[in-house]
């Protein structure tokens, strides 16, 4: 595993391919309207906010991954939360038949803004389809999970598998798909049930 691009995945997204959906310089890039509210710079630790900004809107919130530190001018914070990376390192899991998981549309738009409102995983637009493939889970006609090719670090095919599975048993039926991560609110819940599965 290549964990250098890992380290800077928005980055390398949005200067690879995803650099159709993004805006900004060789030093800072942000995804454009209507796509996640990402954003990322190619030295992640000493951001250039001052590039980035002639691509903001005032009072447009961000989300940047990897840096830490006070808001520099201009700019404020306004949540800091904590991420967990985390790569499945073990064999996968028998598929289950039974469960269908269905390719997301932008028929399905309304659908994963409603659920996205519910667990409020973090930036999210209604043209995310755009990044890649999306596959949700229903319960009747409520989406109940989804997951989808969020960044991509390009020829290495290293692809971030997110979100937002905060019931325990969607885990399970997630891990019988095979799908590359689980992203959650919840982390604590995803490992306990990743344990009971080993």
């Amino acid at each position: 595993m290549t964990n250098h691009l890992l380290d800077n995945i928005v980055w390398h997204s949005l200067a690879g391919p995803h650099a159709k959906c993004a805006s900004g310089t060789n030093e800072a890039r942000r995804y454009a309207p209507g796509f996640p509210a990402g954003k990322g710079f190619a030295d992640a630790e000493r951001p250039d906010f001052a590039g980035l900004a002639p691509y903001c809107e005032p009072g447009e919130h961000l989300h940047c991954v990897g840096w830490s530190g006070p808001a520099p001018s201009g700019w404020r914070i306004h949540v800091d939360k904590a991420g967990h990376r985390m790569v499945w390192d073990a064999a996968l899991p028998a598929v289950d038949d039974t469960f269908a998981a269905v390719r997301l549309g932008p028929e399905h738009v309304p659908q994963m803004l409603e659920l996205v409102a519910v667990t409020q995983p973090g930036p999210f637009g209604a043209r995310i389809g755009e990044l890649g493939e999306y596959h949700g889970m229903f319960e009747g006609p409520r989406l109940v999970a989804m997951a989808g090719d969020r960044f991509e670090a390009g020829a290495l095919g290293i692809v971030v598998i997110p979100w937002t599975v905060n019931e325990p048993s969607m885990v399970a039926k997630l891990q019988d798909m095979g799908l590359d991560g689980i992203i959650s609110d919840r982390p604590d819940l995803v490992q306990i049930e990743i344990k009971k599965r080993r």
